[in-house]
């Protein structure tokens, strides 16, 4: 599986346990928080094609006011464009 990025859906049930899709004919599991899924998932043969390696983190946003010079992002674009 080297040289590929492999994606899993995670979803948050309606009484607020966590799961993740897996392979068909797995049994689905549920976690009380998402911390707990990524420890479940991060061992092998978890129904998952490789084991949960490299997490990504969500960058912080600042909390200026919009309008401001301290409240401009430095990923907008002139025209208000974001960059990716």
């Amino acid at each position: 599986h080297q040289g590929y990025v492999y994606t899993y859906r995670v979803s948050k049930t309606e009484t607020g346990s966590w799961s993740a899709e897996t392979a068909p004919g797995v049994h689905r599991r549920l976690f009380r928080k998402v911390h707990n899924l990524i420890s479940a998932f991060q061992k092998p043969n978890q129904g998952i094609v490789t084991p949960l390696q490299n997490p990504v983190v969500k960058p912080v946003r600042a909390s200026c006011s919009p309008g401001t010079a301290a409240g401009r992002s430095p990923a907008l674009r002139a025209g208000g464009e974001r960059a990716l």
